[in-house]
């Protein structure tokens, strides 16, 4: 995604990413559309605006790629960071309809999931759904759907997508992107309200169904995250490190934008913050958690049982994310069957220092999922 994707000029640009991709490990092949990807590349990052605050957040990774050099030799990881820092510095606005944008959009990331060998199913997915709109009798009289029902039909199943190669998913793009927008706009119910001020009437104000979520935001969020860890504050967030206020800004972004709304956040997660949901659903990282801990695991200080108390403490973290209320949760499975930490350490100073020392990581492990960096 090299420009912002709803720039009708940027999809052919945006899929040479992925074409560039398989040219690194195939060069001879479409050379001259490999060399079209860098020129076009090299012009939109040189023609980026210094004195936006956007260029000026990112200007360290923007500088890098406006040497040709490197934009004429990327590999893949770098061409992920193109996507995840430049794309969105280079966008522009057009006419294109809204629903073809989105759908070209949508590919694009099944297209990039395929080349970064992530999980696609939950793209892939948001595919056949929109395809599977078209297969509705009411656009049979529309001469452009008609005249690919039967390759609409194969699309909309997921046999299409089992082990489909870049080609095709390209190819489904193009064939389809001219006629999504066809497909019309759910109409949204109308609210009508006529309010009065029930403090000062003294009358109790009415009770409001809560709107159901048509689709699971617990599944989709939770989906999103554990297919993203390479996303800067969820990887921040799994490798214990603190989120600045910008990059909570944009995990935000995508929880109550991308994927549902703030209101579908609250009613699943309530008044939980983003970080420690994000966190609670990610873990930690193994080795992350390890080494905070290393001069107890690297050290012959602990016996047996010690250890293993503490190797229950790093598991918890590693796939909980964090242990809220530690003395009370310590007081609980998994960690009741080791009885009371004080006689499982001892009274002596050294023992009390372990227990200190414990107990003030794993609060700082707590504490780095909420404080801003």
């Amino acid at each position: 995604m090299l420009r912002n994707v709803y720039d009708n000029d940027a999809i052919d640009f945006d899929f040479d990413i992925a074409n560039m991709n398989l040219r690194i490990k195939e060069p001879e092949r479409e050379p001259y559309g490999y060399r079209r990807f860098v020129s076009d590349l090299y012009k939109g990052v040189s023609g980026l605006n210094f004195e936006s605050y956007r260029v000026k957040m990112r200007q360290k990774v923007v500088r890098k790629y406006q040497d040709i050099g490197v934009l004429a030799s990327l590999t893949k990881d770098e061409a992920n960071e193109i996507r995840k820092e430049i794309s969105p510095l280079m966008g522009n606005t057009d006419n294109d309809a809204l629903a073809t944008r989105r759908f070209d959009h949508l590919m694009l990331a099944v297209l990039l999931d395929s080349l970064l060998q992530k999980n696609s199913t939950f793209h892939i997915g948001s595919v056949i759904k929109t395809v599977k709109k078209l297969q509705s009798p009411r656009y049979n009289n529309i001469p452009e759907v008609r005249a690919v029902k039967p390759y609409i039909d194969r699309v909309a199943t997921e046999e299409f997508w089992e082990n489909i190669p870049l080609g095709r998913i390209e190819a489904a793009r193009r064939k389809l992107r001219d006629i999504v927008k066809y497909i019309e706009v759910e109409e949204q119910p109308i609210y009508y309200t006529n309010f009065t001020d029930d403090e000062l009437a003294g009358k109790p104000a009415p009770h409001i169904e809560p709107v159901v979520v048509s689709e699971s935001y617990k599944e989709k969020a939770e989906s999103y995250l554990r297919e993203h860890k390479d996303q800067l504050a969820v990887h921040k967030l799994h490798t214990n490190l603190k989120l600045t206020a910008v990059e909570l800004k944009e995990l935000e972004r995508i929880l109550w934008q991308e994927l549902g709304t703030e209101e579908d956040y609250r009613k699943v997660y309530h008044d939980l913050p983003v970080q420690k949901m994000v966190r609670k659903i990610v873990g930690v990282d193994t080795q992350t958690v390890e080494s905070l801990f290393s001069k107890f695991l690297q050290s012959n200080r602990l016996n047996t049982k010690q250890m293993d108390f503490l190797r229950t403490i790093i598991n918890y973290i590693v796939k909980n994310g964090y242990i809220d209320n530690v003395q009370e949760t310590l007081g609980r499975e998994p960690f009741n069957k080791f009885g009371d930490v004080v006689d499982l350490f001892g009274e002596s100073q050294d023992s009390e220092d372990d227990i200190l020392s414990i107990m003030a990581t794993v609060k700082e492990i707590t504490n780095n999922a909420i404080d801003i960096a």
